[in-house]
């Protein structure tokens, strides 16, 4: 059977739209590329007359182009999102060696597989500071009678703590108004320092932690972070080379997941607003 694609009329596409069998969220969830192959053409012969699989009645033309757009365009359902542990932990290690603030990565990271909202940002939870870590002291080389200050915090995208980080950092080094947000707010660290252009030099190869199992390994798109995936130590310096900070971070289990619901979540926020 020979034939080339057109587009549908306009009382064609007006008849498919208004049927029954296609209408309310799966229209408005129609985006597969399916959707719009059989949605936009028809098939015709050289002699103009329209081809369809079954006899040209228009209910009948309806339900079955309806019931394919239908079967092409159901949502998932099934809340545990399949990930592969070595995919993207080897994308999480190239995203945070390309860019010295880890903060920017994060918040690229969480939104774009759904861990927070679009409009939220990553904010630091405090913890116990704890003693000055010892390669800190060896790096930073503070002068006489100036302190390390060590700030331990959750980095929290969301309800998820992705990233449990200690920064040992020089005060003279930093603005008096970085200093005052370092102790009262929980802004992130690199967000903080951002206006000095730091630059992030590894102090060792990243540690990566075993998972368990290999492959595609089944996440609940709901489960807290199980455990530390990557461990960075860095040193942070100014523009003109100067180390002013310590890094240790370690980063959760969850950022390799994509949780489903949190999609269609931000989906139902679209058609709110």
């Amino acid at each position: 059977m020979d034939g080339i694609t057109r587009p549908l009329s306009s009382e064609q596409t007006d008849l498919i739209a208004g049927s029954p069998f296609f209408s309310g969220s799966a229209a408005g969830d129609c985006h597969a590329a399916p959707c719009l192959i059989i949605a936009t053409c028809r098939i015709i012969r050289p002699d103009d007359k329209v081809i369809f699989p079954m006899p040209f009645y228009p209910r009948t033309v309806t339900a079955f182009l309806a019931s394919l757009l239908l079967a092409g365009c159901q949502p998932a359902s099934d809340k545990t999102a399949f990930v592969t542990p070595a995919y993207t932990l080897d994308q999480l290690t190239a995203d945070l060696a390309a860019e010295p603030s880890a903060t920017k990565v994060l918040q690229r990271w969480c939104i774009g597989r759904g861990l927070m909202p679009p409009a939220s940002h990553v904010t630091a939870q405090k913890q116990p500071a704890g003693k000055v870590p010892s390669q800190a002291l060896d790096s930073l080389h503070p002068s006489a009678g100036y302190d390390i200050v060590v700030r331990h915090v959750h980095l929290m995208c969301g309800p998820h703590v992705v990233s449990i980080a200690t920064l040992a950092y020089l005060p003279e080094k930093l603005t008096p108004d970085m200093n005052r947000q370092l102790l009262l707010t929980d802004q992130p660290f690199g967000k903080i320092v951002l206006p000095l252009h730091f630059e992030r030099r590894r102090l060792a190869d990243d540690s990566r932690i075993p998972h368990s199992t290999m492959g595609e390994t089944p996440i609940e798109a709901d489960s807290p972070p199980k455990q530390a995936i990557l461990i960075n130590r860095a040193l942070l310096t100014t523009s003109d080379g100067q180390p002013f900070a310590y890094v240790e971070e370690q980063y959760q289990r969850v950022l390799l997941n994509r949780p489903i619901q949190a999609s269609s979540r931000g989906a139902g926020d679209r058609t709110q607003n």
